[in-house]
């Protein structure tokens, strides 16, 4: 049997802090065989549109910077 396992990110902010709407910042993806061996990988960066500055907490959890969203272009 393969798999395909597909992993979202989205801004985030603390506890404290629930009120905003969130935005996927991040899909990744890996595509694993039926020997449990990871054949692909993807991973795409996605700038949010709504709070395109992310929270110090979402930066720390995720280890995704503002910097890597400064370089897509929508």
């Amino acid at each position: 049997m393969n798999y395909f396992i597909i992993d979202l990110e989205a801004t985030c902010w603390g506890a404290d802090n629930v009120q905003h709407k969130q935005e996927i910042i991040e899909i990744g993806a890996c595509y694993i065989n039926s020997y449990m061996e990871v054949e692909k990988t993807f991973s795409k960066i996605i700038k949010p549109v709504a709070q395109p500055i992310l929270s110090v907490y979402c930066k720390q959890l995720t280890g995704i910077t503002q910097m890597e969203l400064s370089l897509i272009n929508i």
